[in-house]
């Protein structure tokens, strides 16, 4: 496989976080969008997190390419604590693919009249005779969704601002589990960054320099930022979108019967995507840890995501306002490790710079 171009990189940074809920709209709504302009800072919080985090992640992957995940962020040290983010880790990558699963159910009856549980099998279906090539056709889905997403996106946010009249204003409830703006751009930064460590991995093994990794990882967050910027618009300028579970889905419906189907595809491919990155880190990284499953891709992709369609019977929004912020509070902590292992050598050299300054006073 060639090493990634930071176009290719950027694309597939954005991807590994446009997920069912973030393009939908559910995920921006609940996070950032019930609490007005309050939302705008929470979400360049979050976004800055991704960013900071998301680069160290890729360097440190990059230049130790045979330690695991758990040993990038926490070190070779506290090997409970890497056991402890292992199993996290491998539990949430499992609950997204749930999560995308039962997005995709939820797509086919609001686009289709399909019963979710249908749209969902066939999704797994799909998924399994994907996730069996592994991280190049990971990188193929991102590179030709995330663009039209982002561009679709955008002119669907314009058409509700200056073309669709709005309904009186409806106000979205707060998730107690999300609380305040802050609490949410903190947690929807380390549930993002959780659930994309695999893949990032992966990533940053594959680049071919430290100046890819920072042009990349630039261009995937603006392009997650314009997509959101597009959504939260949208929210704003429609309100109406709000009650329903894919409110962007809705919005395109609301603006033509055609553009509902171009940007139900669009977001099935990002909820495919997104599926396929999470089920490819979770077999690669089930292969690191337990050699014996090495060789066995087929039979152990068909159990994950069989047991994936069955937890996505709880429902698309059940799951989403519920895993995702549970996760995001759990993995807090190793955002914060991950992001000393970036601070710490700087915070080192500037300490004894500083002792070397006193000594020479």
């Amino acid at each position: 496989m060639k090493p990634l171009n930071p176009l290719r990189l950027g694309m597939t940074f954005a991807g590994c976080f446009l997920g069912a809920g973030y393009v939908s709209g559910q995920e921006l709504l609940q996070f950032f969008g019930v609490f007005g302009a309050w939302g705008w800072a929470g979400l360049t919080v979050a976004l800055l997190l991704i960013y900071t985090a998301g680069l160290s992640l890729l360097k440190l992957a990059f230049t130790h390419t045979g330690q695991t995940p758990g040993q990038l962020i926490l070190g070779r040290k506290a090997p409970a604590l890497r056991g402890l983010l292992t199993a996290l880790q491998l539990l949430f990558l499992f609950s997204v693919t749930s999560v995308m699963t039962a997005g995709a159910g939820a797509l086919m009856k609001q686009l289709a009249g399909l019963r979710p549980w249908l749209g969902s099998l066939g999704f797994t279906v799909l998924l399994f005779f994907a996730a069996i090539h592994g991280l190049e056709n990971v990188i193929s889905i991102f590179s030709l969704s995330v663009p039209l997403l982002t561009v679709t996106s955008a002119v669907c946010s314009l058409i509700a601002h200056f073309v669709l009249a709005p309904d009186a204003a409806m106000d979205a409830a707060v998730n107690p589990l999300i609380g305040g703006w802050l609490t949410g751009s903190v947690t929807f930064a380390s549930y993002n960054l959780f659930s994309a460590v695999g893949i990032l991995t992966l990533l940053g093994r594959r680049t071919a320099g430290k100046r890819t990794l920072y042009k990349g990882t630039l261009l995937g967050v603006l392009l997650l930022f314009l997509i959101a910027a597009s959504v939260l618009c949208s929210l704003y300028a429609y309100p109406q979108i709000r009650a329903t579970q894919l409110p962007m889905l809705a919005l395109a419906g609301a603006i033509h019967p055609l553009l509902a189907y171009l940007y139900g595809a669009l977001l099935l491919i990002s909820m495919f995507g997104t599926a396929l990155s999470c089920t490819t880190a979770l077999t690669e990284q089930l292969r690191w840890y337990f050699s014996q499953l090495d060789g066995h891709r087929k039979m152990l992709s068909a159990l994950l995501l069989f047991s994936a369609f069955a937890g996505s019977l709880a429902g698309f929004s059940s799951l989403v306002g519920t895993a995702y912020p549970l996760f995001g509070y759990c993995s807090s902590i190793f955002l914060v490790c991950l992001l000393w292992r970036l601070a710490g050598p700087l915070l080192r050299v500037l300490h004894n710079r500083l002792l070397a300054a006193r000594r020479c006073s």
